[in-house]
């Protein structure tokens, strides 16, 4: 039986870690939902208008092949095509959710360390993290 899983929660706690080991040590395909790049732009019919065929379209590119598959993403909570993505991938492709948590400061000062030049690049080398009140 193929296993679909999607591996999703908090900023830097490992979910794309444990989808490279899952790719690696048991050869299950990884797919990185966080790099689809313009996804708010390109998976619209409208403003907040999640085009759905399109999505099923994305994912069926990534299952196609019917081998075991690790989906990780950070979705945003607040996006209605992040929300779709997620909802589409557990109703519609049978994916099994899981959500990993855990300290949410450190992983909070992970997800900073990681993406580090972004900031950087952007002149928010001196972002206060504590803004987010819930980290």
């Amino acid at each position: 039986m193929v296993q679909r899983l999607l591996i999703t929660g908090i900023p830097g706690i490992g979910k794309t870690r444990i989808g490279k080991f899952l790719q690696k040590e048991l050869s299950y395909r990884h797919e990185d939902i966080e790099e689809w790049q313009g996804r708010d732009e390109e998976l619209c019919t409208g403003p907040e208008n999640p085009d759905l065929e399109l999505i099923d379209l994305k994912i069926r590119k990534f299952v196609e092949d019917e081998s075991d598959v690790v989906a990780v993403f950070g979705f945003r909570p607040d996006s209605k095509v992040d929300i779709a993505i997620v909802e589409r991938l557990k109703q519609n492709w049978n994916f099994r959710l899981f959500w990993f948590d855990g300290n949410r400061g450190a992983a909070l000062r992970e997800y900073f360390n990681r993406e580090l030049p972004i900031y950087e690049e952007r002149g928010l080398k001196d972002f206060d993290a504590r803004i987010f009140g819930f980290f």
